[in-house]
């Protein structure tokens, strides 16, 4: 995309944020020229964090100059700040947050290096809800998991609602987008185990020390033919009389911090 000419923004016809608003509301552009829109002090500051540069600076002009604001300018000293109208940044955005800060980023890319640092590998697979793909990589973050794969049909992982939910998560994570999810696995070498309401493992009878790829699926329809056809084995999380499922980001979390259990034994 290209650069900003002004460092002050406050008209919609302005050709760098009718740019920045095609790009946030249309996830597959965004994701094909390879940048994404980071939104508030908390996700500027683990992007700082982590070191991925910044290209651009959004400052709302209600936050210029407030003490959160400008540390976060000090620590990103060799980005030139843009401030931006009140009204354009919510606009951008679709926050009314008490801090209007954002900053605009090449997407890192995990590429090759997926499967390559040992551990477990969480795999996506079909998952459409951005805020479920958000608390699904916010889980794995926490539970030690430094990779994670989106197959076809997945939510953006960069878009702006999956940022927000992940709080962060993503500069812990490596992550690949857009994967034919079968073939993937078969080339991984890795046991492959599906997370299904019905399989006759219990969660807590499978040993899990040893690494693995976990594969979760659409929230409807849970996984596909396809990749059910690839799994080395299939689990199932122990619910009370009565309950038929999980929320997916509640079964992940359940079995992801399993797994991380048993390796602390």
């Amino acid at each position: 995309m290209s650069t900003v000419s002004a460092k002050h923004i406050s008209s919609r016809d302005n050709p760098f944020f009718k740019e920045l608003k095609r790009l946030v509301g249309n996830t597959s552009a965004a994701r094909r020229e390879g940048v994404a829109l980071l939104a508030g002090p908390h996700l500027v500051s683990s992007c700082l964090d982590s070191g991925v540069p910044i290209r651009t600076l959004l400052v709302a002009g209600f936050s210029a100059g407030t003490p959160e604001v400008s540390a976060l300018l000090r620590r990103a000293e060799s980005v030139v700040p843009v401030t931006i109208s009140d009204a354009l940044y919510r606009e951008l955005t679709n926050l009314v947050a008490p801090v209007g800060i954002a900053a605009l980023i090449d997407i890192p890319r995990g590429g090759s290096r997926i499967g390559t640092r040992g551990g477990d590998v969480l795999a996506l697979d079909g998952v459409q809800d951005a805020g479920n793909v958000g608390t699904l990589l916010r889980t794995a973050a926490a539970a030690g998991v430094r990779e994670v794969v989106l197959g076809h049909g997945c939510a953006s992982a960069w878009s702006i609602k999956v940022l927000r939910a992940a709080q962060g998560a993503h500069f812990s994570l490596q992550i690949e987008e857009a994967v034919c999810l079968p073939e993937w696995l078969q080339a991984q070498g890795l046991p492959v185990i599906g997370a299904d309401a019905s399989a006759p493992t219990a969660l807590f009878d499978a040993d899990l020390r040893n690494p693995h790829i976990w594969v979760f699926g659409n929230e409807g329809k849970g996984l596909s033919l396809e990749v059910r056809e690839v799994l080395s084995t299939t689990i199932a999380v122990p619910l009370a009389d009565g309950v038929e499922s999980l929320n997916v980001g509640a079964a992940a979390a359940i079995c992801l911090f399993e797994a991380f259990r048993q390796r602390r034994i």
